[in-house]
């Protein structure tokens, strides 16, 4: 698949970034979003408010370190 890096402003910044549209469900919830695609990355990540909007619970709390190029992130699963 191809798709087209979009336009995105990020402050006085305009980013090409691969935006793909998602539909995403849950029980008997949906929502869509435009979600970053990174065709190397080992998991797919959402937002706590993202689960929280589809219900999805039962998150340990358990704290991990995301890392990129552009350094690292912390996180929660």
């Amino acid at each position: 698949m191809i798709y087209r890096y979009r336009p995105q402003q990020r402050g006085r910044e305009i980013r090409y970034l691969p935006l793909v549209p998602l539909e995403l469900h849950h029980a008997k919830r949906h929502l869509r979003v435009r979600a970053l695609l990174d065709s190397g990355a080992e998991h797919t990540i959402f937002s706590q408010q993202i689960a929280e909007v589809l219900g999805i619970e039962g998150f340990k709390g358990r704290r991990v370190t995301l890392q990129g190029i552009g350094g690292t992130l912390p996180g929660t699963y």
